[in-house]
């Protein structure tokens, strides 16, 4: 799995989602095009597809 980029070369870098401060929520991940998720947004979107397959009766896919 390819390691992911922090915001750690941009001192003014905001989560692309919620548009907070690194300084406020802490390291970011780094998408292509300067986009930056934190990590509360990862989480928020990991569940929004976990509840979003248990509505549809779907089994969560098998990790790579």
């Amino acid at each position: 799995m390819p390691e992911a980029n922090t915001n750690q070369s941009r001192p003014d870098a905001y989560c692309s989602f919620c548009r907070r401060n690194h300084r406020d929520v802490g390291p970011l991940a780094e998408g292509p095009d300067q986009v930056y998720i934190c990590y509360e947004c990862i989480r928020l979107c990991g569940q929004l597809i976990e509840d979003e397959r248990v509505r549809r009766g779907h089994a969560l896919p098998a990790s790579r």
